[in-house]
């Protein structure tokens, strides 16, 4: 979500969805649960860049869905290790399946 912000009054004028949001505060169940974006997608660390000859501005996203699923049981903490709760499964369907995993095999463990 790109939201604009008033220099002078702080107020926020609008905001526009920059990228699919589906899902986004789901519960995230053993079953799992399809979301956008995935763990990969949104905007990620990208910031907008402002033309101001066309006065437009370009905002950079991912639009990759994913399929989260929880661990039925939750794995020892291990220091220094990413831990997700679960796993994930890129699954867009714009997407090859080599491009949308993006170098993480499908199923991978995040544990």
């Amino acid at each position: 979500m790109l939201h604009v912000l008033d220099r002078e009054t702080h107020d926020v004028p609008y905001e526009l969805p920059v990228t699919t949001s589906e899902n986004t505060y789901a519960e995230m169940p053993v079953s799992g649960v399809h979301a956008w974006p995935g763990l990969l997608g949104g905007i990620e660390w990208n910031g907008p860049a402002y033309k101001p000859k066309s006065n437009s501005l370009f905002v950079s996203s991912v639009d990759w869905c994913v399929t989260f699923k929880k661990f039925a049981t939750p794995l020892q903490y291990a220091p220094d290790a990413h831990y997700y709760g679960g796993t994930t499964t890129a699954d867009s369907k714009d997407l090859t399946p080599e491009a949308s995993c993006s170098g993480f095999s499908e199923n991978e463990n995040y544990g």
